[in-house]
């Protein structure tokens, strides 16, 4: 595995890290993290990076401005903006645009979703939410409105109508198929979020798996990818075959 930085943009936030396998690359692997929308930094998640780059993917692991440095849609541009840039420079890391994975984890699950039911922020590039192939939604807060809770209204009081913001209120049935899971534990983000979107997916006649892990928490889905913690949930392994192909 190497790892690579690089900028997709001019602020210091606007920046992304590249895990290229040694082996030859099976396809092109987008992760977005988490951090209420607040904080984050994306050497936190080398962890992810190394993953999935040992199972033959390009990663790439974006930052992205947080609050209060940019509410509402500034993440969004971010998000769509580093898309943009991956798209551009996958041949260079040799992996291949057409199999394209998006993923992430809380907040950063939110805007994954929220790119592909909403394609206003991917449409500003010349981009269509089915350049990915596959998305995968680990503890979002897709359905929630972020104007309840003191603790997100400020950062999305921006959104007009809120909807905009919201995963749940812009699914037409055409998104790549997601696999969403949560842990059943979780009294950060309630699986709830994830039980709706699916559903409501489905109903539109997309495509969409659920899965609930019964022991888990808000960051124990996340981090029973890593080998020590694999014995709490088959969290890698669901991954894994989805994103192969095999459960889509």
């Amino acid at each position: 595995m190497v790892m690579q930085s690089f900028s997709y943009g001019e602020d210091e936030r606007q920046r992304l890290d590249v895990y290229s396998p040694r082996s030859r690359p099976r396809g092109v692997m987008i992760f977005d993290y988490g951090g209420s929308w607040r904080d984050g930094s994306r050497r936190y998640y080398r962890f992810v990076g190394s993953i999935f780059s040992r199972r033959g993917f390009v990663v790439v692991i974006p930052d992205y401005r947080v609050f209060p440095q940019v509410r509402f849609p500034g993440f969004m541009e971010d998000a769509a903006a580093a898309v943009r840039w991956t798209l551009d420079h996958a041949d260079r890391f040799g992996g291949d645009a057409d199999k394209l994975t998006l993923m992430g984890h809380s907040a950063g699950a939110h805007i994954g979703a929220l790119l592909l039911t909403n394609p206003a922020f991917l449409g500003r590039h010349g981009l269509v939410p089915d350049v990915f192939k596959r998305f995968v939604g680990i503890s979002g807060p897709y359905s929630f409105n972020p104007l309840d809770y003191q603790s997100t209204a400020e950062i999305f009081a921006t959104a007009n109508p809120i909807a905009t913001a919201r995963p749940i209120k812009n699914v037409s049935g055409a998104e790549p198929p997601m696999l969403l899971l949560h842990g059943g534990e979780d009294k950060t983000v309630y699986p709830v979020n994830t039980i709706n979107l699916a559903r409501a997916v489905t109903d539109a006649g997309g495509r969409a798996r659920s899965i609930v892990y019964p022991r888990l928490g808000h960051k124990g889905t996340l981090l029973s990818l890593v080998s020590a913690l694999r014995w709490r949930a088959p969290v890698l392994s669901d991954i894994d075959g989805f994103v192969s192909g095999d459960n889509a």
